[in-house]
């Protein structure tokens, strides 16, 4: 175990819990909080004293124009990057900025509605200005633009 969350309130449920974290970062368990019983002698403790522990309300980094488009026009057979960027070459060619709208705002709905995420900057990538479906200085989905 990495680290625990001791006493923390999470999003939809009653009490108290404790959060174990995994070495590789994820949440390995979720327990009813119990006052009376010892800590873990290893890993990280973080006394959360009945605060709520929740997702990032920052997303630092996400691509929203490629979202929700995995398998189009093609799946990534192999798994490489070099066929994942041969797949999205192909895909970023039928891009509108109607379809990255739509699909944006689709996954920034969801994250709000799972209370996730509550901030995300935007940018676009460096495509010349005559294959642009976004603009940078518009954010689609409501949130700020970086």
């Amino acid at each position: 175990m990495r680290m625990i969350v001791r006493g923390a309130r999470l999003l939809h449920t009653d009490g108290l819990s404790d959060v174990e974290v995994g070495e590789d970062g994820r949440i390995a368990r979720v327990v009813p909080y119990d006052d009376q019983k010892e800590p873990p002698a290893t890993g990280t403790l973080v006394e959360a004293h009945g605060c709520l522990l929740t997702a990032p309300f920052v997303e630092p980094h996400i691509h929203l124009d490629t979202a929700l488009t995995a398998g189009e026009p093609r799946p990534n057979a192999s798994g490489t990057l070099w066929e994942g960027i041969a797949c999205w070459s192909e895909r970023k060619r039928t891009l509108t900025r109607e379809d990255v709208i739509a699909r944006a705002t689709e996954v920034c709905a969801g994250r709000r509605r799972r209370a996730c995420c509550t901030y995300a900057p935007t940018a676009t990538s460096p495509t010349p200005p005559s294959r642009r479906s976004t603009r940078s200085s518009k954010c689609a989905t409501g949130y700020g633009t970086s």
